[in-house]
């Protein structure tokens, strides 16, 4: 089935039906059908053809039918029109002639110009259907991108994709949070203005009506907890309650509230949908008032001699929070610096110099920014491009304020280098293109990655150049006693806890399970092996609550060599989900993915592969099966087993140690001759 655009001038309510004002030339009505598709399921709702008129250019669609099944639950809707051959996405007409992507699913993003009027989209949102006395309602709206939805959600939520109330001012003094509103208020009575914990449903706090449009809140009235707080204001109208969301569309305006509070800090934030909300996490030391000084005379450094510092054409490489040197960042640094490629006098590699892997980057000192510098902050500004294996955020104070530099920073082309391969996890959520951490190139290892990227992330394929990781330039075998490698990924369900909840989970048990495990041990000792468990960085605060069982397990420390040199070094891998488990797998040497919460991991993760029957090494989802498969292995010489070995060229076609300099030729060809 092929996709494409069916375009709409306009819509609108009327009575049970939905009007749709076509812009193009309507099918006869026996050629086509209306249908609906559950985002989430791909569950289809078909509109019968009685429920469907025609008159020129007119489609009217009644909705009594199918809203009993829509309001069953909330969901979001796309709304098709079907023929034999394709599958016509419903869009607003100013679409017509935008690129798609391959399939012709989905537009290709844009920037969308900000409206006159910012705090009215009623041309994008139309009433709704169910509507009072109702629990849930049927909201028809354009996304973000003109394609039309059919949006399902509690109807005191109705408005808040068609208005929004103003914020003209957020400040603290004297230990209460001020909030000034905007006058327009599209004829609704404001009642109350809630602050309250995202994703949590017992902190939720009333702001006091000091007037008409001020409202106030002591610091101490609140039980603060990180992260988020949002704001939302409670409005009336006809006897009926509903909710909107505060903004402030004003450049860089996000209030002026900063707190240290003991520990933490608080401060006002802009989103990247400007709205508008308050931040409160640890403090750290780059909240200091100092960082502040001295951002705001490397703003006015770089804004005197702004020519100077454009011109010089600077690429800066980092990777996570300017931490580490020893992943693809790193790597592609060394490529720049030794073999050329682009001009080393003005690409710089940015990290925090009282980090172990500083020395890493001796004898290139002066190609090395130390992190939060006033050098920093200014060739920040002036960056023609930056390159990391993670956001774009990372180059910067990680959850910093909004400020002149880091508004500067997220307009910055980028090259996403990547952190591993695209399959095992889903995280389009974090890197789509329509987010916060979009990319202008983002590396993909072989066109099964490629295809992933352009369908779920949302890229057009000539921005997913095939290379392979800058990292695989290096690896080697350099195997010389026989070590098992256990690597675990994190789990996105247990971020942000602290250690009596960490001890507590399914996750910590399982691994604690097998270090702890007399019979491996035995095994280990029998067949002369080591077991090295390394555990991810985001959890590597919780490495000292693991126990060994013996001499033979040995937990990994990050600070005594790079966690790639111990991939070389080792004679196979244990992993869950990781992506590390591609450089193993480049090497030639076995895998095993124990999933012993694979039904959760898939609920709440997802892959973008069949990891029932598409992994290119063993799967295991028992302790006891997985220390079959590690007998198994010990015993044979650690040999991969042929069936694995034969999937290699599909996943992994580049493989000949050219992969950061086929990096390079894709940014010089896609990214900077745009400008030359």
């Amino acid at each position: 089935m092929k996709y494409g655009g069916f375009f709409v001038n306009d819509f609108w309510k009327s009575g049970d039906k939905l009007c749709l004002k076509c812009a193009q030339e309507i099918p006869a009505v026996e050629d086509f059908a209306i249908v609906l598709v559950d985002v989430q399921t791909k569950k289809e709702i078909l509109f019968s053809q009685a429920d469907i008129a025609v008159s020129e250019d007119m489609i009217e669609l009644t909705i009594t039918t199918v809203l009993e099944q829509l309001l069953s639950e909330e969901g979001r809707w796309e709304v098709y029109l079907r023929t034999e051959k394709m599958m016509y996405r419903f869009e607003t007409v100013m679409n017509k002639g935008r690129k798609r992507y391959p399939n012709g699913k989905k537009v290709i993003p844009y920037k969308v110009k900000k409206s006159k009027n910012p705090y009215d989209m009623s041309s994008q949102v139309k009433d709704a259907f169910g509507g009072q006395g109702k629990e849930l309602s049927l909201l028809p709206r354009f996304t973000k991108d003109g394609q039309m939805m059919f949006q399902v959600l509690s109807t005191r939520y109705i408005y808040l994709y068609r208005y929004f109330l103003k914020v003209e001012k957020l400040y603290l003094e004297d230990g209460k949070i001020t909030l000034v509103l905007g006058k327009e208020t599209f004829g609704f009575h404001v009642k109350r203005v809630k602050l309250y914990l995202r994703g949590a449903t017992t902190r939720e706090y009333y702001l006091e009506k000091i007037s008409d449009s001020v409202y106030q809140i002591s610091l101490d009235d609140v039980d603060w907890h990180p992260f988020f707080w949002d704001f939302f204001a409670e409005v009336e109208k006809d006897g009926v309650e509903y909710k909107f969301r505060l903004r402030n569309y004003k450049k860089g305006f996000g209030g002026s509230i900063r707190q240290r509070m003991g520990d933490n800090y608080l401060f006002s934030y802009h989103t990247q949908n400007d709205n508008i909300i308050l931040y409160y996490r640890p403090y750290s030391e780059y909240d200091a008032e100092k960082y502040r000084r001295r951002e705001k005379l490397a703003v006015l450094l770089y804004r005197m001699f702004k020519p100077f510092w454009d011109m010089r054409g600077i690429v800066l490489l980092y990777e996570k929070f300017c931490k580490c040197a020893q992943d693809n960042a790193y790597y592609m640094f060394l490529y720049y610096m030794n073999k050329g490629g682009r001009d080393k006098r003005n690409t710089y590699y940015v990290i925090d110099p009282r980090e172990p892997d500083v020395k890493q980057l001796e004898g290139y000192e002066k190609n090395v920014l130390k992190f939060m510098s006033l050098r920093h902050m200014i060739y920040l500004q002036a960056a023609k491009l930056l390159m990391s294996t993670d956001s774009i955020k990372h180059a910067y104070q990680w959850r910093g304020i909004n400020t002149p530099i880091y508004n500067k920073m997220v307009t910055k082309k980028s090259v996403f280098l990547q952190h591993g391969v695209m399959a095992l996890k889903k995280v389009e959520y974090i890197y789509r293109k329509s987010g916060g951490n979009k990319t202008d190139l983002f590396i993909a290892s072989s066109p099964i990655e490629q295809k992933i990227i352009s369908e779920y992330f949302r890229y057009r394929k000539q921005e997913i150049p095939i290379t392979g990781l800058a990292r695989w330039d290096a690896l080697k075998d350099k195997q010389k006693e026989n070590i098992i490698l256990f690597m675990p990924t994190w789990r996105n369900w247990i971020m942000e806890v602290g250690t009596e909840q960490f001890l507590q989970t399914e996750y910590y048990q399982a691994y604690m399970e097998i270090l702890g495990s007399k019979r491996l041990e035995t095994m280990l000792k029998q067949y002369n092996t080591k077991m090295v468990f390394c555990m991810h960085p985001k959890f590597r605060e919780f490495i000292g609550e693991f126990k060994t069982a013996g001499e033979h397990i040995q937990l990994f420390d990050y600070s005594s060599k790079p966690i790639n040199e111990q991939i070389m070094e080792a004679s196979m891998m244990v992993t869950d989900y990781s992506s590390v488990s591609w450089d193993m797998y480049y090497l030639g040497k076995p895998v095993i993915f124990y999933q012993f919460d694979y039904d959760r991991y898939m609920e709440v993760q997802g892959s973008y592969i069949d990891m029932t029957k598409d992994l290119f090494g063993d799967r295991v989802l028992t302790s006891d099966e997985l220390m079959e498969q590690l007998e198994y292995y010990m015993s044979n010489g650690f040999k991969e087993k042929s069936k694995y070995a034969d999937m290699r060229d599909e996943f992994l076609p580049c493989r000949d140690g050219q992969h950061c300099k086929r990096i390079d030729q894709a940014i010089q060809t896609r990214l900077f001759t745009e400008e030359s």
